[in-house]
């Protein structure tokens, strides 16, 4: 058993919101390197790199909800990400998401940079406990074509995963 190591509220303004979304195959990632609780280098498989998804500003957010069950700690993670524009391209990013998902993906999400320091990165779909044995999976996809000419299209897409562990912070370069 460890000693509680507290928490110290930092004062400051905290930008919210999530700014670029990579994935990955999780065959493809090979490991990570977790230097003092942080990720800090990733090793991928020869000429295997991270793709970036792109979504509508300010519509996309990184969800965390951990849960205690039978003295067990289990964190839910999701990415969830407004891809506008219904069209043939975004149904061919959708669907290899889904075509991916029995083997599973892995992210590093980058936050909106905080005021006054540089942007966070977390990883998503990979933990110290079971590495990529419980990557992200399509949780669902929504599309909507809007009803009004101002209104928004495009799909609605979750991603998430469960882990036996909080999901780490990252510094480290992405290989895209």
């Amino acid at each position: 058993m460890t000693d509680l190591i507290g928490y110290t509220r930092t004062c400051g303004a905290f930008s919210g919101g999530v700014k670029a979304v990579y994935l990955a195959n999780a065959a493809n990632v090979t490991s990570f390197t977790n230097t003092a609780e942080v990720w800090t280098a990733v090793t991928m498989v020869s000429s295997k790199v991270f793709k970036k998804y792109e979504f509508e500003i300010d519509e996309c957010e990184l969800k965390f909800e951990s849960t205690m069950e039978n003295g067990t700690f289990k964190e839910k993670a999701s990415i969830e990400m407004l891809m506008p524009e219904l069209s043939k391209a975004l149904t061919a990013a959708v669907q290899e998401m889904a075509d991916e998902s029995p083997c599973g993906m892995i992210a590093i999400v980058e936050m909106n940079n905080l005021v006054g320091s540089a942007s966070e990165k977390y990883v998503i779909g990979y933990n110290n406990v079971v590495s990529k044995e419980r990557p992200l999976r399509l949780e669902s996809s929504a599309g909507t074509s809007g009803k009004g000419l101002t209104d928004v299209q495009g799909e609605t897409v979750v991603l998430s995963c469960e882990s036996p562990e909080k999901a780490r912070t990252a510094v480290l370069t992405i290989p895209v």
